[in-house]
């Protein structure tokens, strides 16, 4: 068959496919093709030679390269789509146009209703993003597709009527692996919500499935291929044989309301504001913090992602912790466990996070969930799991215990009549008080109550029996698993003749007290999801209103054991920050922190696996004896990731795990996933990098090279160029692609095939010779330490090198050179600290004052400018008060600077060898000297 007669069948396919479900509303994926692997064989060759014939690729053949391009994204291992397209149609960089694929791939959408690409993931490679998408579920995502499926069979059985809506909501919601690029394709949910109900009607006869049932079998058919998940795959597709799921994109479909059935779940109630909470840390001692709201979720709904470029340009903090700054995508961590320290207790409504470049959109979805408003008494309810919970009502209820938290010291004569004990806290500002509620309240106590705002409640109490009561801090529910039963102990502050139990929207229940003992309840195994549970009194020996005990549970699935048995395990590996990044880590911004019984030996080591889950390859990084510190087991899994011998497994993988074992007690792991950006780096061969653009943006980045013998300089590249290579001059260098204000850069070095002298071992890098600037050499320096793709053995040495060179240039711009030479003496041991006095200032007091003050600028910036400022103001050193932020910023954090902060003419010319300026660099000095020696203690 010629491209003609192929181009006709396809044309009849999909219009056969697209009328055929139009009364489901299902759409028509292009993988559907029809097409044997004769045609498909016969197919690639004509295109290939139609591309050379036409110099492009041809409109008249449009649904045969929407074919190819599907094939492709079918075949896709996660590495570089254009590469694997450019295989299978090597003209195609010469003659092809990405564009015109997307454009074909709309075109198909609107003719035949096919899907659309949708989520994050496809915003961020609008090109790609179709044939992946029109490949239905590529080779390279079945691995993670058979798993997760797996783990989720018995839920899928318990909610056994789900709309595809809903079980695309499911699919999605409930993934909690370490593949973002899954995590990516889950998010196009009415797709994969397809694809499983097409597994479910794999042998349904007369029945419209929402998958051709060739293509359906070629799929099922490469699942069966993974092993021991392919084996699990097949009994879930048994499983979901017994389920029914309901196409709610049916045309005419009525959805039904679960809350008129009658085991309705009860919605989803996310706390919108910060809640206080406390902990028991010691005796009569309480830590204060703040559970934080689900801010990824509301995030996600307002359509943010935490690969939106924004993000990475807007960064946060907690309110007073310092220089502590974090990414923007880091509030997508934040969902709905988390809890932040609580330094200081105002008396003016507190903003949680401090924002930095914020971004309109995220502000206005968070803007009501960060604030913690103020209050001057907080009523806390300690639970039976020993934390105390904020409670929004202001009453006390018998036999039970309280937090009070205050913002003032208590009448005296109240501590007294309420028994008040006082508890401490490091929170500042904050007086923080224990209450027993006695069994009996008398007017005296009920009157003291009432003097700070509090009063009392007679009612029903359910507690939990047989577990450890498990809480959800946010939404303030009870927590059990699906495989247990939920059983509660019930009393009441007087005598009952009944209790009433109602569950959900089900009839209530009425269970007379026990005679002798206490009063037990079961609820068996709850499905999962929400529920509400109400226990009240019927016949109580009261006159007054006895209060309904109002319980909210929620029901989660129990984890496969292999899952959970890494949080079980008697070892931990913590990564610190939490959401920190495996730049972080390599630039010592986070650390591993380690926890395991004495006198054991751990052994540790690094994981590396592929695009497609699988894993590739496994190093050893070292046994060690316990106790072991924390900074030595960073650097030793710092030192393994950046040597020679790992710089070709950490490109190539698309997670990194670090792991710790101890025999009989376990293993626990810390996993670094790999984002992919839509414009970044890639190697061509020794000695060129080229540029890989998945953004269909219409004005192309602007592209910029700088090497390792001038890092200052940049040499503007064009764009076309930098897409079929640039060929890195000496060892290496920088290369930066700017769009739409963004940027994306890499450090690359050369790969040498054989080393002639000692001298290639390095990777040396310097400043040019010639008259330096400050803005050029700031502007370079924070290019090069923003760059987080690292290509080629050394490359994290290079970029090292090159910061040091720069820091080096700006300190010998502002101090001089024989403040350079000495400073660098004093570095090396070669020279006493105190010799640097008279070339900081005449009046030696103020060196010496610097030299004793501990400081911490990184973490604490307003300390140490607070410092600083008082010895300048104590010592008289001029021109203090306009530059001592900007010389301590020059000093220790030249790179978060912009050339705009910089002063010129005159006022560059005063701070240059100034006090001020190298005041500044002393105390860095000073703060150098004494990390240096921590650090030695620690190793």
């Amino acid at each position: 068959m010629d491209l003609a007669e192929l181009q006709k069948k396809l044309l009849q396919q999909y219009t056969q496919l697209r009328d055929l479900r139009a009364t489901e509303n299902y759409p028509v994926y292009v993988i559907e093709h029809g097409l044997t692997a004769e045609e498909l064989s016969t197919a690639k060759v004509l295109l290939n030679a139609s591309l050379i014939s036409n110099r492009r690729a041809s409109n008249a053949f449009w649904l045969l390269w929407i074919v190819a391009a599907a094939e492709v994204g079918y075949h896709y291992n996660g590495g570089e789509y254009w590469d694997s397209f450019d295989k299978n149609f090597p003209d195609w960089p010469r003659f092809g146009d990405r564009d015109r694929i997307r454009k074909w791939y709309q075109q198909f959408k609107s003719q035949f209703s096919g899907l659309a690409p949708s989520g994050p993931w496809a915003q961020q490679f609008p090109i790609i993003a179709w044939p992946i998408t029109q490949a239905i579920l590529p080779k390279y995502l079945q691995r993670y597709f058979a798993d997760h499926l797996y783990d989720l069979r018995h839920m899928l059985v318990r909610n056994s009527e789900l709309t595809l809506g809903e079980l695309g909501e499911l699919l999605s919601e409930r993934y909690h692996g370490g593949s973002s690029r899954f995590e990516g394709f889950l998010q196009q949910k009415a797709l994969t919500a397809r694809i499983v109900m097409a597994m479910r009607l794999e042998d349904v006869e007369d029945t419209i499935s929402p998958i051709e049932k060739t293509t359906l079998q070629r799929i099922l058919d490469d699942l069966d291929k993974l092993g021991s998940l392919g084996t699990r795959l097949r009994e879930v597709r048994g499983v979901l044989r017994e389920i029914h799921f309901i196409n709610s994109y049916r045309s005419g479909f009525v959805p039904k309301t679960k809350a008129t059935q009658n085991n309705a779940l009860i919605p989803v109630t996310h706390l919108e504001r910060p809640r206080l909470l406390a902990r028991q840390i010691g005796e009569m001692v309480w830590n204060l913090t703040l559970a934080l709201p689900d801010l990824a979720t509301v995030l996600l709904k307002a359509g943010l992602s935490p690969r939106d470029p924004e993000c990475s340009q807007m960064r946060f903090r907690s309110y007073g912790q310092g220089n502590t700054w974090m990414p923007g995508r880091a509030l997508f961590s934040y969902s709905g466990d988390s809890e932040e320290p609580l330094a200081t207790y105002l008396t003016t409504d507190l903003t949680v996070f401090e924002f930095d470049r914020p971004v309109e959109k995220i502000m206005a979805a968070l803007r009501d969930r960060l604030v913690f408003p103020t209050a001057p008494l907080r009523l806390l309810k300690v639970r039976a799991d020993g934390t105390a919970v904020e409670v929004a009502g202001r009453h006390v209820r018998v036999n039970q215990s309280y937090i009070l938290v205050a913002s003032g010291p208590m009448p005296t004569e109240t501590v007294k009549i309420l028994a008040l004990a006082p508890v401490h806290t490091k929170t500042a500002a904050t007086h923080v008080w224990h209450l027993s509620v006695p069994a009996r309240l008398d007017s005296t106590k009920i009157a003291a109550l009432r003097t700070i705002g509090l009063g009392y409640t007679l009612g029903i109490r359910a507690e939990p029996l047989g577990l450890t009561a498990r809480w959800d801090d946010v939404d303030e529910t009870l927590v059990f698993l699906d495989s247990e039963i939920a059983m509660f102990h019930l009393m009441s502050d007087v005598a009952v003749r009944e209790f009433q139990i109602t569950m959900d929207t089900r009839p209530p229940v009425r269970l007379a007290p026990a005679a002798v003992g206490n009063t037990l309840v079961a609820l068996g195994k709850l499905s999962l999801g929400r529920h509400r549970v109400s226990v009240s009194a019927i016949g109580a020996a009261s006159d007054g209103d006895i209060a309904a005990e109002e319980i909210l549970i929620t029901v989660r699935p129990e984890l496969p054991w292999q899952k959970a048995a890494s949080g079980k395990a008697g070892v931990a590996l913590m990564l610190e920050p939490r959401d920190a990044t495996l730049d972080q880590l390599l630039d010592h911004a986070a650390i591993l922190r380690v926890s395991a019984p004495a006198e054991r030996t751990v052994k540790l080591k690094i994981r590396f696996y592929g695009a497609d889950g699988m894993l590739f390859h496994q190093e050893l990084v070292g046994r060690y004896k316990t106790p072991v510190s924390d900074e030595r087991v960073s650097a030793c899994f710092i030192q393994k990731l950046i040597s020679d011998a790992q710089v070709e497994h950490v490109e190539r993988s698309a997670r990194i795990e670090a792991l710790i074992s101890l025999d009989e007690y376990g293993y626990e792991s810390v996993v670094f996933d790999k984002d992919v950006e839509p414009l970044r780096w890639l190697r061509v061969d020794e000695r060129t990098i080229r540029l890989s653009d998945d953004t269909a943006e219409t004005t192309p980045p602007s592209v910029r090279q700088y090497d390792l013998n001038s890092v200052e300089i940049s040499h503007d590249v064009d764009y076309q160029q930098a897409l079929v290579g640039i060929e890195l001059h000496g060892k290496g260098g920088l290369l930066v692609a700017n769009l739409n204000g963004h940027e994306y850069e890499t450090v690359a070095t050369t790969l040498q095939r054989q080393l002639s002298n000692f001298s290639d071992l390095g990777v040396p890098a310097r400043v040019s010779a010639g008259e330096q600037h400050l803005p050029a050499i700031i502007s370079a320096l924070k290019l090069w330490r923003a760059a987080r793709s690292l290509i080629g053995p050394m490359a994290f040495l290079a970029r090292r090198n090159a910061m040091r060179a720069l820091k080096e240039a700006l300190e010998l711009f502002l101090c001089g050179n024989k403040w350079i030479v000495d400073a660098g003496q004093v570095r090396a041991g070669a020279l006493e600290i105190g010799a640097l006095y008279k070339q900081v200032y005449f009046s030696h007091g103020f060196a010496a004052g610097l030299r004793v003050y501990d400081w911490q600028y990184d973490t604490d910036a307003a300390a140490a400018e607070s410092e600083f400022l008082r010895l300048i103001d104590a010592y008289k050193v001029p021109d203090a008060n306009a530059f001592y932020h900007l010389c301590l910023k020059l000093a220790f954090q030249p790179h978060v600077l912009n050339p705009v902060d910089l002063p010129s003419g005159d006022a560059l010319h005063s701070l240059r060898n100034s006090a001020l300026i190298r005041g500044a660099y002393f105390a860095r000095l000073v703060a150098d000297l004494r990390a240096a020696g921590t650090r030695s203690e620690a190793a």
